[in-house]
């Protein structure tokens, strides 16, 4: 495969950059591995740039560096995938959260089903697809990752802290009942006592 430096730039810049922004925008974090693979990469393009290296060697560098800055890319949205897929079994597994959707709970159960069944698919034409597409596995996770960002951008702040709140006072209410019913009951058990059992 021959490929140009300019084509190496294009891929980093419409493939990479915004999947790193997306992953160290969420993540808030610049994982180890990506920065590993970007070593690599700024490596390769400079001895591709290097004019004292045969030619061959130089394009060679170029694929080189593309096969980092493609794994990179891959490695962010899957890496983003993983910490989706918590964030949202989080909010499955809270009825807070799952109060405070701006989605219906149909609607929130369609698109976890999707996303799940996206990221079977897209792990899935990876493995069937080592070596052949990496752009189509790109794809097909960036899509993984936007159905994922659709359901964690369901929750509204305003009606989860709401909802604790709501939460928090019905609490409260079982506890006070609780203790009001413990109060109630041994000043009942005492004068039954009282009455019966002494003499």
């Amino acid at each position: 495969m021959s490929l140009s430096f300019e084509e190496l730039v294009e891929i980093y810049n419409t493939k990479f950059k915004p999947a790193y922004a997306d992953l160290v925008g969420y993540i808030g974090d610049r994982p180890y591995d990506i920065l590993v693979e970007l070593e690599n990469t700024l490596s390769h393009i400079f001895v591709s740039l290097d004019s004292d290296v045969p030619e061959e060697v130089r394009e060679d560098n170029i694929r080189k560096a593309y096969n980092h800055i493609i794994r990179a890319t891959l490695d962010c949205y899957k890496l983003l995938w993983v910490r989706l897929d918590e964030e949202i079994e989080k909010i499955f597994g809270s009825d807070v959260d799952m109060l405070a959707l701006t989605i219906s709970e149909e609607e929130f159960l369609r698109l976890r089903a999707q996303f799940k069944e996206k990221a079977i698919e897209a792990r899935r034409r990876e493995l069937n697809g080592v070596g052949k597409d990496p752009l189509q596995s790109i794809r097909d996770y960036r899509e993984v990752v936007e159905i994922g960002m659709k359901i964690v951008k369901s929750i509204d702040e305003n009606k989860k802290k709401r909802a604790w709140k709501f939460r928090l006072r019905s609490k409260w209410w079982e506890l006070g009942l609780a203790f009001l019913l413990g109060v109630v009951s041994g000043v009942f058990a005492n004068v039954i006592y009282n009455r019966f059992f002494t003499s």
